[in-house]
C-alpha cells in the first residue's frame, strides 16, 4: 500500500509541477512525511524531483532563458557548499520558511503602487546561493523561487521552463551532499524506482496541459498554488 500510495502521489504531484511549475515538490514532501521516516524523506525527495524538473526543463527546452540559469549554476553550488556546515547543527528550519512565507505574500497581495521584484540576469547568482542553501535545510525550493519568476515580461512556458532549470540544480546539489552524509540509497532503490516512474508520466501529463492554457489563465493558477502553499508553511511553522 506503501509503494501505490507514492506512485500516485508522484504522478499527482509532478502533474502539478507540469502545469505551474512548482507547488508538487511541497505536496510530494508532505505526502513524503506520513509512509517513509523523516531522515529518508529529504533525500529521496531530491532524486525524484531532479528527474521532474529536468524533464519540464528538457520538454520546454526552447523556452529556456539560458542567461539566467547560467548565473544561478555560478551560485547554486556556493549555497550548497554553504549549507552543508550547518545543516547538522541547524536548531530549527521555521526561520526560513517564515522568511519564504512573507516573501510570497508580498509578491502575491502587494499594492500595485509597490515595486515587482523584476531581477537583472546575474542577480540570480545571488537567488541562486540562496537556494543552495535553502535545500539542504528545507527539501523543497520551489517557494522560495517562484515570485522571481512572477513577471509579466516572461511566456508561461518560460516561466516554468527557466524554474524547473533552477530547481534542478539545486536537486543535483543534494545528492553528494546526503552520500557523504552517509544516507543509505541503495535501501530504498525499489521506492526511488517507482515513484521516478510515477513522475515521468506526471510531468508529460502536466507539460501537456501547461501549453493549452491561456497566459492569464496561468498567472491566475500561478498566484493560487502560491497563497496555498504560503498557508501550508503557515501550518507547518506554527504546529
Amino acid at each position: 500500500m506503501i509503494y501505490v500510495f507514492l506512485f500516485l502521489v508522484s504522478i499527482m504531484t509532478a502533474a502539478i509541477s507540469g502545469v505551474v511549475g512548482m507547488a508538487g515538490g511541497v505536496t510530494l514532501l508532505a505526502c513524503m512525511t506520513l509512509v517513509l521516516p523523516m531522515s529518508a524523506v529529504i533525500p529521496i525527495h531530491g532524486i525524484v524531483q531532479l528527474l521532474s524538473n529536468s524533464l519540464r526543463t528538457f520538454y520546454l527546452r526552447k523556452n529556456l532563458n539560458i542567461e539566467i540559469f547560467k548565473f544561478f549554476l555560478i551560485g547554486a553550488p556556493l549555497g550548497a557548499f554553504t549549507s552543508y556546515y550547518f545543516i547538522q547543527s541547524l536548531p530549527s528550519d521555521k526561520i526560513p520558511l517564515a522568511m519564504i512565507v512573507a516573501f510570497i505574500f508580498y509578491m502575491v497581495f502587494k499594492p500595485k503602487n509597490l515595486p515587482s521584484i523584476l531581477l537583472k540576469p546575474w542577480q540570480y547568482g545571488i537567488v541562486g546561493f540562496v537556494s543552495g542553501f535553502l535545500g539542504l535545510l528545507i527539501g523543497a525550493t520551489g517557494p522560495f523561487l517562484a515570485p522571481f519568476f512572477l513577471r509579466d515580461d516572461y511566456t508561461k512556458e518560460e516561466i516554468v521552463s527557466t524554474q524547473a532549470s533552477c530547481q534542478m540544480v539545486t536537486h543535483i546539489l543534494k545528492i553528494p551532499v546526503f552520500l557523504t552524509l552517509g544516507f543509505p540509497y541503495f535501501e530504498y532503490v525499489n521506492t526511488i524506482g517507482l515513484m521516478l516512474i510515477g513522475t515521468i508520466i506526471g510531468t508529460s501529463l502536466g507539460v501537456g496541459i501547461l501549453k493549452k492554457l491561456k497566459p492569464s489563465l496561468f498567472i491566475y493558477f500561478y498566484k493560487t498554488v502560491l497563497v496555498f502553499v504560503a498557508f501550508r508553511l503557515l501550518y507547518k511553522i506554527l504546529f
